[in-house]
């Protein structure tokens, strides 16, 4: 969890490219990273910075934003890379469940409203 805490606060990412821009994510891809996540973030992150959420399989993944200060937009992407499901918004603090419709590889947040800035839809290809 330290390891978790480390990474978004010193904000080592990787950087992607979308439609133009250059993407910066901070990459959670052990269990113990994964499952801390952006919890206890006071700030939000900016803009063209997020998580990325990698598993090993494609999974029904379901996400929650206990001791999530911040509000998010969450994306879930598939095996083959294409957007499943977007979640706008998301309510900090709740312990309702945010779930993937299908099995997906990978889950992406961002702080609330940059999903639309960016122009990320569903089905449609991320990488």
């Amino acid at each position: 969890m330290l390891q978790s805490w480390n990474k978004w606060q010193l904000l080592e990412t990787l950087s992607l490219p979308y439609k133009g821009k250059t993407l910066k994510f901070i990459e959670f891809t052990t269990p113990e990273e994964r499952a801390q996540g952006l919890m206890h973030r006071e700030q939000p992150l900016g803009n063209n910075t997020g998580g990325l959420f990698i598993y090993d399989e494609a999974e029904r993944l379901s996400f929650w934003m206990k001791n999530t200060h911040v509000p998010l937009d969450i994306i879930f992407i598939d095996e083959n890379g294409i957007v499943s499901d977007i979640h706008r918004n998301t309510k900090p603090y709740s312990e309702e469940p945010i779930k993937s419709s299908k099995p997906c590889k990978y889950a992406m947040e961002f702080d609330a409203g940059q999903v639309d800035l960016l122009g990320f839809r569903e089905n449609e290809s991320v990488f």
